[in-house]
């Protein structure tokens, strides 16, 4: 005789044995499927066994503000459901399984179809990728017409093997809220009132500014306007605070050079920190003076409108200076 096939079963548990034989001979039926591919059975390719089934129909569910209008609660409540342009839908689908009759990978893609069946076009809509087996993307309502809803999610790279859903079709109609209607006696009071506002702009233009109540201003003057035009705008932005972060370290640099080989270290130290204190407090002052209009710095208004932006390395410098200045007076004392 010949052999036809040698099977060998082995186990350290007997229920494990027993149980092989038994779905061996087909005694039992065989539940779940194996993790790997198994070549010459229906589990060939492991790959494929996880791709969405396409025997499958998948469920879609469609609401709008949270309300399910497809598929119908109740069979026989199927009315007609009428949507509106400017409504947003929300798309739902799942579970998608796989061949294996578990839900689907994370990250698998899922189209949503959203076509007008009188014209043939359709919404464009990014697809959705799956989580826990499940879909969903909103989608606003941008023209009227029938509209047909659906969602497929291909098998792999084969286009032409795919799990669909069922076909939901909604009447969309015009919002009348976005919709201006304009009469002819509407139309008309609008090009009057325009047309009476353009008289009186122009016998403005004719009249010279303080023209009225002797506001005529005096030969050689400036008027008030034309001086608060010519000011220069108070600012300051990230471009002075770098400005003043390059000063401080400018300053700190020519200090070790300069005096590194000529005084102690804690007295460096200190001479250094005190100039840091008094460029970064000054630097604070400036601020609110440009931006809150405090103004407790001398000449800060004249520095701030003749050397921007050249002022905040100024105002910085001086004041690093002065505790230097006054450090040196008293250590020579």
């Amino acid at each position: 005789s010949r052999l036809t096939a040698y099977i060998g079963v082995n186990s350290k548990i007997k229920p494990f044995i027993e149980q092989a034989v038994l779905t061996l001979f087909k005694a039992s039926p065989a539940a779940g499927a194996p993790p790997v591919s198994v070549p010459g059975t229906h589990f060939n390719s492991l790959s494929e066994r996880l791709q969405p089934n396409p025997n499958q129909i998948l469920p879609l569910k469609i609401s709008v503000g949270g309300t399910v209008i497809a598929p119908p609660p109740d069979a026989d409540d199927a009315a007609e459901v009428k949507l509106q342009v400017g409504d947003q839908i929300a798309l739902q689908v799942g579970p998608i399984l796989d061949g294996n009759n578990n839900p689907v990978a994370d990250g698998t893609p899922v189209e949503f179809e959203l076509v007008y069946e009188s014209e043939g076009s359709a919404l464009v809509a990014e697809p959705a990728s799956t989580r826990n087996g499940y879909a969903q993307r909103d989608i606003l309502i941008d023209k009227s017409g029938v509209v047909r809803v659906s969602a497929i999610s291909k098998v792999g790279d084969n286009a032409q093997l795919v799990a669909r859903s069922d076909d939901y079709s909604f009447n969309v109609a015009d919002n009348p809220a976005l919709v201006t209607v304009v009469t002819e006696a509407t139309a008309t009071a609008m090009a009057e009132q325009a047309s009476e506002s353009g008289v009186e702009n122009n016998g403005n233009a004719e009249q010279p500014a303080g023209a009225e109540a002797g506001n005529t201003p005096a030969p050689g003057s400036t008027p008030e306007g034309e001086a608060a035009s010519t000011m220069p705008t108070r600012r300051v932005h990230l471009q002075t605070f770098f400005m003043a972060l390059l000063t401080m370290l400018g300053v700190q640099s020519f200090l070790l050079i300069v005096l590194a080989r000529t005084q102690h270290r804690v007295q460096l130290l200190r001479n250094m920190l005190w100039a840091i204190i008094m460029g970064l407090a000054a630097y604070i002052v400036y601020f609110g003076y440009i931006v809150f209009g405090i103004n407790i710095m001398p000449g800060a208004s004249w520095i701030q409108a003749e050397t921007y932006p050249w002022g905040t390395v100024i105002i910085v410098f001086i004041a690093m200076l002065i505790p230097l200045l006054w450090l040196q007076l008293r250590h020579e004392q």
